[in-house]
Formats: C-alpha cells, sequence, structure tokens
C-alpha cells in the first residue's frame, strides 16, 4: 500500500507540473492578454467592425471592445492618451495627423468608403432635382459634421458641387457622424441624409453620389498597439494583419465598400510582420 500511495502522489505531482506547463504556454501565446484589445472606430464603419470581430473570434477567443465616435473624436482622444490599440479612421489626414504625433507607426488604407444620400420617399428623380426641392419646404437634410467626419466633408463637397450648399444652409439638420445621420433618418426625423453605404437598410431608397463629386474617402487603420504589454501588442498586430486575409477584404466588401490595392501599407513590411501568423492568410 505504502508503495501504491507513493506512486499515485508522484502521479498527481507529475500531472500538476505538466498541466502547469501547459497553462504557461497557452500565456504565451500571440493572441493571449490579460487586458482586452480596445479598438476605435468611426462610426460608419462600426458595424462592419464588429462583423469581422465576431469572424475573428470564432478562431481566436480573445477579448475585444469595440468604441465607436467621429474619427475627429476619437483622433483627439487617442492624442490625448486614451487607451486604444488600434484605430480605424473614415480618412487619411486624421491618421497620418496622429503618426506626426508619435502616436502609432504603422498604417494602411483598409477600404474606401462610397457615399449615398439615403432618400426614403424619393419618387426616381434627379438628385439635383430632388435636392433643390428642400429649398422651398420645411423638411431638412442630414448630414454629419464636417470638421468631424470625413463623410460630412464629402457631403458637403458634394452639394458644393451642385452649386445649391449655400441655399440649403437653413435646411441642414448637422449631426455628430454618420451613425447619427441614419438614425435621424430612420426615425423621421429627416427626410433624408447623407450615409455611407455601408449603413442602408435592405430595399431602401437611395441616391449613388457620383465619386467625382467628392475626395476619395480613404479609411485607414492605424496600428498603435502597447509598449508595456507583448500580450497586446502581439493581439493588435495579429488584428492588424486579418485585415488583409481573404476572408476579411471580402466581408468589407460585401459590406459597401470598394478595396484599395492589396499593397498599401505604409511603414511596414507585411511579410515580415504578418509571416508568424499563418494562420490568419
Amino acid at each position: 500500500m505504502a508503495k501504491i500511495a507513493k506512486y499515485s502522489k508522484a502521479l498527481v505531482v507529475s500531472f500538476i507540473l505538466c498541466c502547469t506547463k501547459v497553462s504557461a504556454d497557452i500565456n504565451k501565446h500571440p493572441y493571449t492578454a490579460q487586458k482586452p484589445l480596445r479598438l476605435a472606430v468611426a462610426a460608419n464603419f462600426k458595424s462592419t467592425l464588429e462583423g469581422l470581430v465576431a469572424e475573428y473570434q470564432s478562431v481566436h477567443p480573445v477579448e475585444i471592445t469595440i468604441s465607436a465616435a467621429s474619427s475627429g473624436v476619437l483622433a483627439s482622444q487617442i492624442l490625448h492618451g486614451a487607451p486604444f490599440h488600434m484605430f480605424f479612421s473614415a480618412d487619411e489626414e486624421k491618421v497620418d495627423w496622429l503618426i506626426k504625433q508619435g502616436k502609432g507607426r504603422y498604417s494602411q488604407i483598409y477600404a474606401l468608403g462610397q457615399l449615398v444620400l439615403w432618400a426614403p420617399y424619393s419618387q426616381g428623380e434627379a438628385l439635383a432635382t430632388y435636392l433643390s426641392d428642400f429649398k422651398h419646404s420645411p423638411n431638412r437634410l442630414a448630414m454629419a459634421n464636417p470638421t468631424l467626419a470625413p463623410y460630412g466633408k464629402a457631403a458637403q463637397e458634394t452639394l458644393m458641387k451642385l452649386s445649391i450648399h449655400v441655399e440649403l444652409t437653413s435646411h441642414i439638420a448637422m449631426a455628430n457622424n454618420v451613425s447619427q445621420v441614419a438614425q435621424f433618418v430612420s426615425s423621421g426625423a429627416v427626410k433624408a441624409g447623407f450615409v455611407s453605404a455601408s449603413q442602408l437598410p435592405e430595399n431602401s431608397q437611395f441616391f449613388p453620389i457620383d465619386a467625382s463629386f467628392y475626395q476619395p474617402i480613404k479609411q485607414k487603420v492605424l496600428l498603435i498597439g502597447s509598449q508595456d504589454d507583448e500580450g497586446i501588442q502581439q493581439q493588435s498586430e495579429a488584428f492588424f494583419c486579418y485585415l488583409n486575409s481573404l476572408k476579411a477584404r471580402q466581408f468589407i466588401k460585401k459590406n459597401g465598400y470598394a478595396l484599395p490595392p492589396y499593397e498599401n501599407i505604409k511603414g511596414i513590411d507585411l511579410s515580415s510582420l504578418c509571416g508568424k501568423f499563418t494562420e490568419l492568410k
């Protein structure tokens, strides 16, 4: 009995040591971190990012949080120390500006935005005719704040291109971001609003806006990562690389965005960074 007890005790100890080693190896996995990966995203891309995160988490069980607002608001928060690890802006300028301020190093264009005018009650008239009618009615037209949101800037450029921006000034309902514009339209608070094509409900009435009416909406992501947490840094890099996978790019296109050329990463050799994440190809 004494020998059996001694043998059993040794077996238990060996089992504990084995499990401890396995646990330690798991903790060293590049997708493991003590804190969640925090993503900041422009309002227009929020639902698409949520879908990407859900697909990613189905394979890599990591904790990820998403905070959405206008690109301008988020850029300001990051500059002042908000603990985000990646920033999905709706334009290039704010990411490039943050890099110049020493916030992050790697960036790439992940989607090309497409502006539309969501007009639930349009009757098939021409865009210019439809917009001109606002001058003679109490109805309002919604757009995001051009100083904060790239889609708002694109909407402003569109009205200027059509030479009706001055006449419609008193009929504009200014929103903080395009998500708020979509809320205004869906609730009936306004008659129509400029939004991202990705935000349109199925079977909705809308006017596609000629891409020549506004500057290209090149949506850029900034990899900020973490200098103090290796696990978070690895998670950030892994998700950054996932965005370049065929599955992720197809999902982004399916959600109403045009895709940029594959080779558009600045400040980084994609093969050197993403080669270790072979399962993300």
